[in-house]
């Protein structure tokens, strides 16, 4: 997906033209890994949260799912369209109004997943510098409205960039969004930039509390010995592990995405971005963001360990169940072939017997 806010110059044609094999050898192929990956994992993370009851426990799971969700619907609704730009590379055979809605799913899923992360960090905020008010803060009607908040902003956040987009006329991808070029800079600082900041700064505090927690843990370990103690210690020890979790995720998104908003940010001048070099880094920067959704199904199985424990167990089962019914047919075979030599040896044994009785 291209950053261009203009129509392409004659130069960045020739430039798609040159380069249009290559791209649609490798493009068509990473594209198509990142969404069967991505869209298998995250479907998978999203079935536990319907499968399993204990997963239903924790109201963070909550905010995952949701973000699971934002990232499934990458894979269904945006990386298909980016395939079929791939396949007929470097003209957009769809038509101007497909292509404004390619844009539009694309911004809508973003907005999606970065709040999803926004909402998931202050989470994890009130539990480890809060823990004492986190239940009474944090419930499940305070989780439903932030995530019905996070989708609603996402879908309106996709619904005006569509109706600000120009179509483009001819058969190449354009991004045009006419005298409303500050919705641009909009989209860049408010849904992207400032949650970054906001993200990062409270994942500082978090680890600096945690690092506290940790170490409160370790002198608490050989002085107290109490129930209520090791309860507390428990407790605070399954929120270090869950703030951990949150900051690898939450530097998986970063890296993913900040190369790309680096691009956004500097074809905000239209100077640059009629340059071949820009259009080659936004297309490969534009596949690391793309990768982000393929990468979180696999963060939440190594890092989170309820969603470890779900996704073992429905990888698993089927293995689980062929060695079942293995072992059902083992059995049946020795019974078969014990009733058979039982039907085959009576006669013998009660010829002996009546000999013996005899």
């Amino acid at each position: 997906m291209e950053v261009n806010s203009t129509k392409p110059s004659k130069e960045v044609y020739v430039c798609q033209e040159r380069l249009s094999f290559v791209f649609l050898v490798i493009g068509t192929v990473v594209i198509s890994l990142m969404m069967f990956i991505g869209a298998a994992g995250n479907y998978l993370v999203c079935f536990s949260m319907f499968k399993f009851s204990y997963l239903k426990r924790t109201l963070s799971n909550y905010l995952i799912f949701s973000l699971a969700v934002s990232d499934l619907m990458v894979c269904v609704s945006v990386l298909p369209l980016d395939i079929i730009y791939w396949l007929n590379f470097p003209h957009w055979t769809l038509g101007g109004y497909a292509c404004n809605a390619w844009n539009s799913l694309f911004y809508t899923f973003l907005t999606a997943s970065v709040m999803n992360l926004l909402i998931i960090s202050g989470d994890r905020f009130i539990a480890i510098v809060y823990p004492l008010y986190y239940h009474t803060w944090v419930t499940f009607k305070v989780v439903n409205i932030a995530i019905m908040s996070v989708w609603f902003y996402a879908v309106a956040t996709g619904v005006a960039l569509f109706l600000l987009l120009v179509p483009p006329d001819g058969e190449h991808y354009s991004f045009n969004l006419g005298q409303s070029e500050w919705f641009k800079q909009f989209l860049l600082i408010v849904n992207v930039l400032a949650p970054f900041v906001i993200m990062t700064g409270l994942y500082l505090k978090i680890y600096a509390i945690a690092r506290h927690h940790a170490q409160r843990i370790n002198s608490s370990l050989s002085i107290n010995s109490d129930d209520s103690s090791k309860t507390f210690r428990d407790t605070i020890i399954r929120e270090v592990r869950l703030a951990k979790a949150l900051g690898i995720i939450i530097l998986c998104f970063v890296l993913c995405w900040l190369p790309y908003q680096i691009v956004s940010f500097l074809t905000l001048d239209e100077i640059i971005i009629e340059d071949c070099n820009v259009e080659i880094a936004d297309t490969v920067t534009c596949w690391f963001a793309y990768l982000n959704s393929a990468v979180n199904p696999v963060l939440y199985a190594y890092t989170h360990r309820d969603f470890k424990r779900a996704l073992r167990s429905l990888l698993c089962r089927r293995m689980t169940d062929n060695d079942d019914d293995l072992r059902t047919r083992s059995r049946s075979r020795s019974r078969t072939s014990t009733l058979d030599q039982r039907r085959c040896t009576p006669p013998q044994q009660d010829t002996h017997n009546n000999s013996t009785k005899l």
